[in-house]
């Protein structure tokens, strides 16, 4: 992690916000939003890894918070503004647009299964997911929900799991219709699939829950001390997540006993900025002191740290290189060569 590749700034833009990123093919997909005219406008690039060429592939008077979702050469965006996009990546003509009220944020996270595209509203009234045809755009269901939606939206056994600043929902993917929740006020913003039938979910309160994803029954559940935001990685019955007071930890889901269990932490003095991601047998993530840490998945211990310009929003794993989306609209890519060294 130590020798630079190379380095991608967006050309003329004071202080933009770039976005989490998505690798299809040699392409980087990454969003940037900035400040115009006393508002905020947004381009979502497409930048070639090989030359670090890049195109734009939608521009709106609004804000983009994410890169979307590609299919079959198809990438889906949500916006601030209402509008779900399906853009051709190579031609960039726009195929469909599905509009909700304006007024309304949508929420930045998607997801897809079949032909259904599901999406949420966020932030005050922002309270209705919604299941679009991802073919063409027709709406299929909408559900609301009792407060504002906050959380990545995950889909499995034809359901659809995602939290909110209330309870944590499951939908029926067909019909919308809800199947149960639980919780109240959690405030519960990722969460993802731990063994075959369990959901890990992170709150803002600082808990971990595990819950049944058939029935919602809580399973086991444990408090880190400290606002959950990121998305947590799993890798078999092992949670991996970092709080906002800087805790980086590794969690272990005693199915048999049904208990929740800390195996190792460290302490990165700061909040965590970007997703985890793993390599070999390490894990990296940033920090908001503009710090990005490799730690021995088995132990946590230190293997590596390296200082950056501004803080990363994202690490992806490209080839045998590391790429390291940073605040103002920075892409870093690093040699892996390095990345076991201490």
């Amino acid at each position: 992690m130590k020798k630079l590749l190379w380095n991608f700034k967006v050309p003329r833009i004071r202080m933009p916000v770039i976005s989490n990123g998505l690798i299809y093919g040699d392409s980087l997909f990454v969003s940037i939003c900035y400040e115009k005219s006393g508002f905020y406008e947004s381009k979502l690039l497409s930048i070639d890894l090989n030359d670090q060429s890049n195109k734009i592939i939608l521009e709106i008077p609004h804000l983009l918070r994410d890169s979307g979702i590609i299919e079959h050469d198809k990438l889906y965006i949500t916006s601030f503004d209402g509008n779900v996009y399906c853009i051709d990546i190579y031609t960039q003509n726009i195929l469909w647009k599905y509009s909700t009220d304006p007024s309304r944020n949508l929420n930045p996270n998607i997801n897809i299964r079949g032909n259904h595209l599901i999406f949420t509203e966020m932030h005050g009234q922002g309270k209705f997911t919604y299941c679009i045809d991802k073919n063409s755009g027709e709406e299929v269901w909408k559900f609301q929900s009792d407060k504002h939606v906050a959380s990545n939206i995950l889909i499995k056994e034809n359901l659809v799991f995602h939290g909110s600043s209330d309870a944590f929902y499951c939908l029926d993917l067909q019909s919308g219709r809800l199947k149960w929740g639980f919780g109240k006020d959690l405030y519960s913003y990722s969460c993802a699939f731990i063994l075959d039938d369990a959901v890990a979910v992170c709150s803002a309160n600082g808990t971990l829950y595990i819950l049944n994803i058939h029935s919602g029954d809580l399973l086991a559940s444990l408090d880190t001390l400290g606002a959950i935001y990121r998305k947590p990685f799993i890798q078999g019955n092992r949670i991996y997540i970092g709080n906002e007071n800087g805790l980086f930890a590794c969690y272990e889901y005693q199915e048999v006993n049904k208990n929740l269990v800390k195996i190792w932490s460290f302490n990165a003095n700061e909040i965590i900025s970007s997703p985890a991601i793993t390599r070999d047998q390490s894990i990296l993530f940033g920090t908001a002191d503009r710090v990005v840490y490799q730690l021995c998945l088995e132990t946590g211990a230190l293997l590596n740290k390296r200082k950056l310009k501004n803080a990363a929003v994202d690490i992806l794993i490209h080839n045998n290189t590391l790429l390291i989306l940073s605040d103002r609209g920075q892409v870093d890519c690093l040699e892996m060569t390095d990345l076991s060294s201490v």
